[in-house]
């Protein structure tokens, strides 16, 4: 009879395969520790608990946009599946109309069509919108003359997931790949099952370690569930020198058209912008995405030092740095930018911290990461995080 393995969300089985694994896109939606035992249903209400791999599908959410299946991809696809006047918002209203708790409905005899009805072929969920009367009357709308939605591309499941997450009445329901069927059946080693290495990696670019350090540990609180998806040079044992060797290096990977997927984060001070229009001047592919640190509200008056005395100073774009995205009411003194270079065509002071607050920043740093960050003000390095996140995301679009 052979082995099956399944993706599946509630009664929707979005992948299947018989006697090999299918695909590794939906091994990525998965962390190693969501492996767990469950209950395998089979005929005649039989059932055997057996490792399978569980997550809750709002958690998966992050991982499908960094995977490319973002909403906005599933606008372009679903108007080229069904028609170009259908929204995403119509979409997923038809989505709320529809019952996945209802049994296979892969078999489109079951429900009985009309001449008002369309069949939808090509999308995985069809049987459960023929049940819908609801769903079917806003895809009517979209029907071609004499045509089937049998003839367009096929939408993929993975987007149709990512338009479910949508729906709040799923958001706690969990996505579950049974895989073992396989292993009992000789068809695989347990072994071969492998999650870490299905999802797609983005290489982060800084300016020095202690920026990769910071980056890596906030990924590693505020995004446990896509952490994995990053990776960062090593600037430790093979340092860049400075901004200037960061626009060469960029350029080095342009030349030996690198194909992975790059996110450079400068400092938004003057140097890091000059950095910034060097690399920006180049032909960057579409898997490069460049930027400078996100402006801060709290570094739109700062206490700056330099040859008019102290002075409060909107840094932005010449003195911010990653420490300033740390608590600074933790440094022990007033945190002070000084104006130190010159940049006589921009017409500007380069600024920064001293090293003495970088070091006592960078400590308090450490020291709330190692305790879950109890008493310490994180709301600016959560915004780094995310920004980080979302211009990764952007490379999809």
């Amino acid at each position: 009879m052979g082995s099956y393995t399944e993706l599946k969300f509630k009664n929707y089985a979005l992948f299947w395969s018989k006697n090999h694994l299918f695909s590794s896109n939906g091994m990525g939606l998965f962390l190693p520790e969501d492996r767990k035992i469950i209950a395998y249903e089979y005929a005649d209400n039989h059932k055997e608990n057996y490792p399978a791999y569980v997550r809750k599908l709002s958690s998966i959410v992050e991982r499908l946009d960094l995977m490319g299946y973002t909403l906005n991809r599933a606008e372009k696809e679903i108007k080229e599946c069904i028609h170009p006047d259908i929204t995403l918002e119509e979409f997923l209203k038809i989505l709320s109309y529809i019952d996945l708790e209802l049994d296979d409905t892969s078999d489109f005899g079951t429900y009985e069509t009309t001449e008002d009805s369309i069949r939808f072929e090509n999308i995985g969920l069809s049987g459960y919108i023929l049940a819908s009367p609801e769903a079917v009357s806003i895809l009517n709308k979209y029907r071609y003359e004499e045509d089937f939605l049998e003839n367009r591309p096929y939408l993929d499941p993975l987007l149709e997931l990512r338009c479910l997450a949508e729906i709040e009445k799923y958001s706690d329901d969990n996505v579950v790949w049974e895989y073992y069927d396989l292993v009992e059946g000789g068809w695989i080693n347990e072994n071969d099952i492998d999650v870490t290495g299905a999802s797609p990696s983005y290489l982060i670019l800084t300016e020095g370690k202690t920026d990769t350090e910071i980056i890596q540990k906030c990924l590693d609180t505020f995004h446990p569930d896509i952490k994995d998806f990053f990776f960062f040079a090593d600037t430790e044992n093979h340092p860049f020198g400075g901004t200037n060797d960061i626009a060469k290096f960029v350029k080095g990977l342009i030349d030996i058209k690198y194909g992975g997927r790059l996110i450079v984060i400068l400092d938004n001070d003057l140097e890091g912008n000059k950095a910034y229009q060097k690399i920006k001047s180049y032909t960057l592919p579409r898997n490069f995405s460049v930027h400078v640190l996100p402006e801060l509200e709290e570094c739109k008056k700062m206490e700056t030092a330099g040859t008019n005395g102290v002075t409060k100073m909107n840094v932005n774009g010449q003195a911010v740095s990653i420490e300033c995205f740390l608590d600074l009411s933790l440094a022990g003194e007033t945190p002070l930018i000084r104006w130190t270079n010159w940049d006589e065509k921009a017409g500007k002071y380069q600024g920064s911290f001293e090293q003495k607050i970088k070091n006592k920043l960078k400590s308090k740093f450490d020291d709330a990461y190692n305790n879950r960050f109890n008493d310490y003000n994180t709301k600016k390095l959560q915004q780094l995080t995310s920004f980080i996140i979302e211009k990764a995301k952007e490379i999809y679009r």
